[in-house]
């Protein structure tokens, strides 16, 4: 609602003015939260979508070799002493969506 002020200006009143924010605030505490959360769930997903890419190297690695690599890195360079290597089995090592790198443990599972 516009109105004519003294000096023949138009604008808005403080009433529609502060129910605009209301509303505007309203329609943002929707939809936050679901964007969050979002993230969450795309940051999860890629996780564990490196963790199977990851798992799937290292089998192949100890199909080829006979062990497991002692390290992550051994899945991109041929570490000294190995006998059957066929790699790179990845063209590089994937990080986790926070920034950190996936671990290897003794038995071949990679950890996060």
């Amino acid at each position: 609602m516009r109105r004519v002020t003294k000096a023949g200006s138009f604008g808005f009143t403080l009433l529609e003015v502060l129910l605009a924010l209301a509303i505007l605030g309203m329609i943002m505490a929707q939809v936050v939260p679901k964007y969050g959360s979002a993230i969450l769930s795309s940051n999860k997903q890629v996780q564990q979508a490196n963790q199977l890419r990851i798992e799937g190297a290292v089998e192949l690695y100890r199909l080829d070799t006979g062990s497991f690599p002692s390290r992550l890195e051994d899945l991109l360079t041929l570490p000294p002493e190995v006998h059957g290597w066929r790699g790179p089995y990845l063209d590089k090592l994937p990080t986790q969506p926070d920034g950190r790198s996936y671990t290897l443990d003794s038995q071949g599972r990679v950890g996060i």
